[in-house]
């Protein structure tokens, strides 16, 4: 059972699904019984799982999301970039590389500026890399020269800001 007070008992029926999904060779058939809900309460309960205590089941949670409705998730993860647990925040900047969303933009723009974790700060210039327009490029161009942290394989925020201001100028063309 949860530990949070608001989370229902339909909650519960989805975090034993999802868990399911998690640890299961028969994935096609949980989402199958997934689909049996009616598609906006599921959205509904399974976003509230995002900010449920065990990482495992936000995680799962997401994971279903995307597998439901790619494209709402990204409204869903956004503001998730500003939970304390950096794991799930991790997740969902490297999740934000691979959607490629302008809705993104400045709240990755916020975590590149503002996150006191360095592999965040990492994974927000990747994910602007492949999502940035110019709205991110002030930020950016602050990081590639003021940034001196690095990700936890060694690889400097400076030099993936770089790439990432090389990426949306060659996209847009040349800027000041």
């Amino acid at each position: 059972m949860s530990d949070h007070p608001l989370f229902s008992s339909e909650h519960e029926q989805i975090i034993e699904t999802i868990r399911e999904i998690r640890h299961s060779l028969h994935r096609p058939q949980i989402f199958a019984e997934l689909d049996t809900w009616p598609r906006a309460r599921l959205i509904e309960l399974l976003n509230d799982l995002l900010y449920h205590s065990d990482e495992d089941v936000q995680e799962t949670a997401l994971r279903a999301l995307i597998g439901m409705d790619a494209s709402r998730v990204v409204d869903c993860m956004l503001p998730i970039l500003s939970n304390s647990q950096s794991e799930l925040r991790w997740f969902i900047c490297y999740l934000l590389i691979s959607f490629g969303d302008g809705r993104s933009v400045l709240p990755l723009v916020e975590v590149l500026q503002h996150d006191p974790d360095s592999d965040m700060r990492y994974m927000a210039a990747s994910a602007l890399k492949r999502t940035g327009d110019e709205r991110a490029l002030l930020a950016l161009k602050q990081a590639a020269i003021h940034d001196t942290g690095m990700d936890y394989e060694g690889r400097r925020i400076a030099d993936i800001a770089q790439e990432a201001i090389a990426t949306i100028t060659a996209r847009s063309g040349p800027t000041e």
